[in-house]
């Protein structure tokens, strides 16, 4: 009878070892899957704001774009000659203008030469 309480004795406590080890084990997953969540939910923060400034850079390099287009398309509407050169109207009003000579004398000095072609 001592023997075969010893039998008992000795099958659980090899259960119960078993038991503890497949717990421990089961702990330990555990807290593995919950590092995993952890690293997913630090990798997930890192994308999103990767992915914010890469569009705000995106949004500044368009804006950027549309503004130097708004400059050229702006500078081309203006006449090609250097800024010195440009006769604008309202400073000379009366560039097409008829000129008239006050004397006689400076009438031989607006006459154009014949053999000008004019």
């Amino acid at each position: 009878m001592k023997i075969l309480f010893l039998v008992f004795l000795l099958l659980i406590t090899t259960f119960s070892c078993v038991s503890v080890s497949q717990s421990y084990a089961s702990a330990q997953q555990a807290q593995a899957v919950i590092e995993t969540n952890h690293t997913a939910q630090l990798a997930l923060v890192g994308q999103i704001t990767i992915s914010v400034i890469l569009s705000f850079l995106v949004l500044l390099l368009l804006l950027m774009l549309f503004l130097l287009a708004h400059k050229l398309m702006k500078k081309q509407e203006e006449v090609a000659l250097p800024v010195n050169m440009r006769m604008q109207e309202r400073k000379y009003p009366a560039i097409n203008a008829e000129i008239k000579p006050e004397r006689e004398e400076d009438e031989e000095l607006l006459a154009l030469p014949s053999d000008w072609g004019w």
